[in-house]
């Protein structure tokens, strides 16, 4: 299958995910809940939630049964499943055992008392998945119908933010330094990739920059290695800002001036660490300031490769591109352990944990030039 095949394959799937959440939006409206009365209605709301819950953990087959189910129940009234309960006893014994396979299947909390609620929700779900693709959810306003779950034996706090994408997977709890480390590990196996491929194409054809193929994949090679540093750098920070998150969250250290402040525009990593965790662990920094120098020194680095520039720098006297042309793997690997060096030892010093997944990856170690896997070895 081509590139353009598989970039049209996924669109139609988008798009048909965009179709199945506008029909739950029109299926949960008022206007069609009112067309059913009494025992029918009660049934269809709990349909409804099961249609929703389908479609959140990517049960695709299940999903399109009960969209068909619900149009059937609308057309008719609900007088066929009516008719197949007989009697008001068998219709309680029914809802309450629906009820329990949502609740066993799904972690779903449903009752009576909810069922309205739980269909406001997904009426606004689908209208802001339509028109903004918000997918993402603070769990305190999921917890009304998800039960208290654990993630890696860690309770969810009320803060942390669930990923309720459509046909694509189940709820996921998302951290913001888990994308950046992602990113990190990825690229650097591009680059070993690559240059495992540009060895190669020196010692069995003897090829170097003179060569058209070898220098666009030189070219490709050193891109890969500035999106390293800036992937590390937003690891850093990426960790720095979602550790004052969570703080200012669970209002933890009252008392210093930057959890008080309320322009969170104006905090940022750097802030974060001088003015909240050197204040707060005053005794324990002084062995991770060197690593938070060096990530300083990197910041500056970053910014040159972000924001190109042919001016001087006046400190060195070097033109602003030269870091552009001195990059090195070498150099990468070292501020690529530097930085994860940093989050460890900010993460083993803090109170407040954040790096739950940690050891479920695999170890980085940068300076063995090896491939790193995103999970952990077997």
């Amino acid at each position: 299958m081509s590139i353009e095949e598989t970039l049209k394959e996924l669109r139609e799937e988008k798009e048909l995910s965009r179709l199945h959440i506008d029909m739950l939006g029109k299926l949960s409206s008022s206007k069609n809940i009112r067309k059913l009365r009494g025992p029918a209605k009660r049934f269809y709301k709990l349909y409804l939630i099961k249609m929703f819950a389908d479609a959140v953990y990517n049960n695709y087959s299940d999903y399109k049964k009960m969209e068909k189910f619900l149009h059937d129940m609308l057309a008719d009234k609900g007088d066929t499943l009516l008719k197949q309960m007989r009697g008001s006893e068998k219709r309680d014994d029914m809802f309450e055992r629906d009820i329990l396979l949502l609740q066993k299947t799904f972690l779903f909390k449903i009752s009576d008392g909810n069922l309205d609620r739980i269909i406001e929700f997904i009426r606004s779900y689908s209208l802001n998945y339509l028109t903004s693709e918000k997918t993402l959810y603070k769990y305190k306003d999921l917890k009304f119908f998800i039960m208290d779950i654990h993630f890696y034996d860690i309770a969810i706090l009320p803060h942390w933010w669930i990923d309720l994408n459509p046909f694509i997977k189940q709820p996921t709890i998302t951290f913001p330094e888990y994308f950046a480390y992602q990113d990190i590990i990825n690229l650097w196996n591009d680059v070993l990739d690559k240059e495992e491929r540009m060895y190669r194409m020196r010692k069995d054809k003897g090829l170097s920059l003179s060569n058209r193929e070898y220098r666009c994949l030189n070219h490709s090679s050193n891109t890969t290695l500035r999106m390293c540093l800036i992937a590390a750098t937003n690891f850093v920070e990426g960790y720095l800002l979602y550790y004052f998150y969570n703080v200012k969250s669970m209002n933890k250290y009252p008392g210093n001036s930057l959890v008080k402040e309320t322009k969170i525009r104006k905090i940022n990593d750097k802030r974060i660490y001088k003015e909240l965790i050197k204040k707060e662990y005053t005794s324990q920094v002084g062995i991770i300031d060197p690593l938070y120098k060096k990530y300083e020194e990197m910041l500056d680095l970053r910014d040159r490769i972000v924001h190109l520039s042919a001016f001087k720098d006046d400190e060195v006297s070097h033109s602003q591109m030269q870091p552009l042309i001195s990059i090195s793997i070498d150099k990468t690997a070292e501020m690529l352990s530097d930085c994860v060096d940093l989050v460890l030892s900010i993460e083993g010093m803090v109170e407040e944990k954040l790096l739950f997944w940690w050891d479920s990856m695999e170890y980085p170690d940068f300076k063995s030039y090896k491939r790193i896997s995103n999970l952990k070895s077997k």
